[in-house]
């Protein structure tokens, strides 16, 4: 992988993968020293079980150390992870219009101004 990116996995002793996050540098490069999250699932057996916020916090602390600002995340609407990242910090920025698959979605943009901002729970 690029150095300006990172991919984290969960996986138990036997190599079964339950989520990853994928992150780095603002891939549309509009703000300087942005950071963007590019991905993050997790299998429905571990959500709510702090694992997000885990990766959240590994996640702030790639950003620190490499002097990034703020981070961005961009979900389709009607995601159920959404509302995580709203309770992570993330607010509305901005929506538009993207096509998948032959069909018209809406994505909105979530952002952090400030990886300060990026909420740790415990």
């Amino acid at each position: 992988m690029p150095e300006d990116e990172q991919l984290l996995v969960i996986a138990d002793e036997d190599g079964k993968v339950y989520g990853f996050m994928s992150y780095g540098t603002e891939r549309e490069q509009k703000i300087s020293h942005e950071g963007e999250l590019y991905a993050i699932y997790l299998l429905e057996e571990i959500q709510g079980k702090g694992w997000g916020n885990q990766l959240f916090a590994r996640l702030k602390e790639f950003l620190q150390v490499r002097g990034y600002r703020s981070l961005l995340v961009w979900v389709l609407e009607g995601n159920k992870a959404e509302h995580f990242y709203k309770h992570m910090g993330g607010q509305e920025l901005k929506r538009k219009e993207i096509v998948i698959g032959g069909k018209t979605h809406i994505e909105t943009a979530l952002l952090w101004s400030s990886i300060d901002l990026i909420r740790s729970f415990s």
